[in-house]
């Protein structure tokens, strides 16, 4: 019998527009969404601390800034199994510093026993295993007559659930992965999770390719009391193509909430859900419709896809009609 595994956190992630969002919010965008608008719906979605002040806290900061490349097999082993494999380098002096990277291998399911259950170097002290909960919008695929999809979120909004089990470790090599193999080696037991993988020879050997290369600028420090002690922790995360760094990709927010040891309170339960679909229905305009994680935006399978959408990067597909109800 495997041990117990106890979620230690909840991750609400909202995709946003990035186009639309600097058309909102210009040149400041960040600082200026935080004050504009999210302050706004916190204040307006959600009842005031005892003291009579309104819940939300601190302020967006300078930006951190890293290389982002996630990994993949030629036929997409790793995605057709739900896992991704995340590569990122710290920038030093406007410099990508190759001596040292962060490898994240992170399985996402619906399932919780399925993650919970899920082992990858267990005795390894060099790997952090992380259990958490990924909550994003409720949103339902339609085609209209002339075979084009649409995507709508739900009315009334909600949302839908996946549990991610993060396994992270620290690498001191120039180039540390060409070969599924590599990945094994440092990462055990992680074959025994590839569900549709042939984990002989030809498995171990196959190539590892990497998508767009992309520089993820993060804020934080800006937060949400939502009670018994638990603070949302605000996230703003913005990708760009490196080789093209104007060409925004991602912007994404988000609010991170720790697990304490004795479960979560019912109260700021609730206040995270009633922030989340308030967040959904105030910043409607601004949802990202077209993908359902930047993560897809990143892997291998999507390099030709994105070069062809280079060719101009401010039009948008006629099929991707953007409906809220």
């Amino acid at each position: 019998m495997t041990a117990e595994i106890k979620l230690m956190a909840r991750e609400y992630k909202l995709l946003l527009d990035p186009l639309r969002f600097k058309e909102a919010y210009g040149s400041r965008g960040v600082h200026v969404f935080w004050e504009k608008s999210l302050k706004p719906i916190i204040a307006d979605c959600i009842d005031r601390r005892r003291s009579g002040k309104p819940r939300f806290k601190g302020e967006f900061g300078r930006p951190t800034e890293r290389v982002i490349r996630f990994f993949d097999t030629d036929d997409m082993v790793l995605t057709r199994s739900e896992w991704s494999l995340r590569q990122r380098t710290r920038i030093v002096d406007d410099t990508e510093d190759h001596s040292e990277h962060e490898l994240t291998l992170k399985l996402r399911t619906p399932d919780l026993f399925i993650a919970a259950a899920t082992v990858v170097g267990a005795e390894d002290k060099n790997i952090t295993d992380e259990f958490e909960e990924d909550i994003a919008p409720l949103a339902v695929a339609k085609f209209d007559t002339s075979g084009d999809e649409r995507v709508i979120l739900s009315s009334p909004a909600s949302v839908r659930c996946r549990f991610a089990r993060a396994f992270r470790r620290k690498i001191h090599a120039s180039k540390p992965l060409g070969r599924l193999a590599e990945v094994y080696r440092l990462f055990h037991g992680f074959d025994a999770n590839l569900t549709d993988s042939a984990l002989g020879g030809i498995g171990r050997i196959a190539r590892l390719l990497h998508g767009q290369v992309m520089l993820e600028r993060v804020y934080n420090g800006a937060t949400v009391a939502l009670g018994a002690g638990i603070d949302g922790r605000f996230t703003f995360t913005e990708w760009y193509l490196r080789r093209t760094p104007r060409v925004q990709r991602v912007a994404e927010i988000s609010f991170k909430l720790a697990i304490p040891e004795g479960g979560l309170a019912r109260s700021a339960a609730q206040r995270a859900l009633m922030l989340f679909t308030s967040l959904q229905d105030d910043l409607c305009d601004l949802v990202d419709l077209d993908n359902d994680s930047k993560t897809a935006l990143a892997l291998p399978a999507r390099t030709r896809l994105i070069h062809h959408m280079e060719r101009d990067s401010h039009a948008r597909p006629e099929a991707s009609a953007r409906l809220c109800q």
